[in-house]
């Protein structure tokens, strides 16, 4: 009888023990799960690895200087390479491929990895857009590209991507090219599938707001404009800003376009932002929390 008393009274403290942490497991789940529907996310990616030094000393400053945590690398660019050496350094920075179908600029140019005639210029290059009926330079559209050609293209620079840098989490498009055509976005979404790399764009995450009121190359100004903006983001919900980080050497200062004088120093702007001191703070005081485009995917 004792015995049996014994064990009565060893089965209800251990039930009275499992009613006590699960209940406190459940209202620690619950703290968690409304701390994070309160907490807003921010991916901050840095777009255009590969196309000058400038560029891709940039693109790492502002990761290990700043809030970027996404870069996004253009394969035929002249820079690739020393892109590659410097993200190899850095193997914990998200990197995405930026896939390539134009070549914008006025003295810079790239080319295709595949013979693709059907995608270049008279001179061999990629055009400057894609857009139909452009009216500064010839467009992609405008001289009847072959699909195929295209799917060739953009499937050699994910191998070469990959070659290079094998932590590769997703993809992007340049210039938005695969809102141009239906099918262009099709062949993008195929090779998502494909190699397993999802596109960064997604509808449930918004475009960072205010991108108007973020253009003054002045030191400081574009920094106060971001926080300001920062201050306006929505309790629980994820954004994506894009940005073009870029030392204004003597080399960014031979690079324009018709409508873009002024690279260097506008692109700057975007580095000075990223890695400005007041920002961190902003962050923290209004629960924002930084997260890569790979993150924001695993979730």
């Amino acid at each position: 009888m004792v015995s049996l008393l014994r064990n009565i009274c060893l089965i209800k403290a251990g039930i009275r023990k499992w009613i006590s942490t699960g209940f406190f497991s459940l209202v620690l789940s619950l703290i968690v799960f409304f701390a994070k529907a309160q907490t807003t996310r921010l991916i901050v990616r840095a777009d255009d690895m590969g196309v000058t030094h400038s560029t891709n000393l940039a693109c790492i400053d502002a990761y290990s200087k700043g809030i970027a945590r996404s870069v996004e690398v253009m394969v035929p660019t002249p820079w690739f390479i020393e892109g590659v050496k410097l993200l190899q350094c850095q193997p914990v920075y998200d990197a995405g491929i930026h896939l390539v179908l134009t070549s914008e600029w006025r003295t810079l140019k790239w080319r295709p990895l595949t013979h693709a005639k059907s995608l270049v210029d008279s001179n061999g290059y990629f055009y400057p857009t894609v857009w139909k009926g452009s009216p500064d330079f010839p467009s992609l559209h405008d001289n009847h590209p072959d699909f195929e050609e295209a799917e060739k293209e953009l499937k050699a620079q994910i191998e070469m991507a990959r070659k290079h840098i094998p932590w590769l989490s997703h993809i992007s498009s340049h210039m938005g090219f695969d809102d141009s055509h239906p099918q262009l976005k099709k062949i993008v979404q195929k090779l998502s599938e494909e190699y397993k790399l999802p596109i960064t764009k997604k509808p449930e995450v918004l475009d960072f707001p205010g991108s108007s009121s973020m253009r003054s190359n002045k030191p400081g100004e574009r920094e106060t404009a971001f926080i300001m903006q920062l201050s306006k983001l929505e309790k629980g919900k994820t954004y994506l800003l894009v940005t073009h980080p870029c030392y204004n050497t003597p080399e960014m200062q031979t690079v324009s376009a018709s409508s873009y004088e002024n690279v260097g120093k506008d692109r700057q702007a975007d580095l000075g932002m990223l890695t400005g001191k007041k920002v961190k703070g902003a962050l923290k005081k209004y629960n924002i929390e930084l997260i890569s485009v790979q993150e924001y995917f695993k979730r």
